[in-house]
């Protein structure tokens, strides 16, 4: 059963991570845990995101709010998400990584941490 997107769902933070850190869909279907088909349907308001799924949509907005304040622009950002590999995550994977594998939590973590200074 599809059922429309409510109005008031803000998904903008899915183009927000395609445009700025130039994540591809398939990461950030992998991030938020469903299929690209999914996510397409969302972004088309045909589909509702379920309350797990707006709980990741929320943390991937507060990703983007912390990497625009510890990072003095999206090239970099988009950087360290592709080629850091933090001692806080292991030192062996990156964070886009760790996202993709559904530890988001993880990633956000390490950008509070590192937000305060430590």
């Amino acid at each position: 059963m599809t059922t429309s997107a409510p109005a008031d769902t803000d998904l903008s933070v899915l183009s927000r991570l395609h445009e700025a850190l130039g994540l591809d869909w398939a990461d950030i279907a992998a991030t938020v845990g469903v299929d690209q088909s999914t996510l397409y349907r969302w972004r088309h308001r045909e589909a509702t995101p379920r309350p797990m799924a707006l709980s990741r949509l929320a943390q991937l907005s507060d990703l983007l709010q912390l990497l625009r304040r510890l990072f003095a622009g999206a090239d970099l950002a988009r950087d360290w998400l592709g080629a850091a590999k933090p001692e806080m995550l292991g030192g062996t994977k990156t964070p886009l990584e760790v996202m993709r594998e559904g530890r988001l939590d993880r990633v956000l973590t390490l950008l509070h941490f590192l937000a305060r200074g430590a």
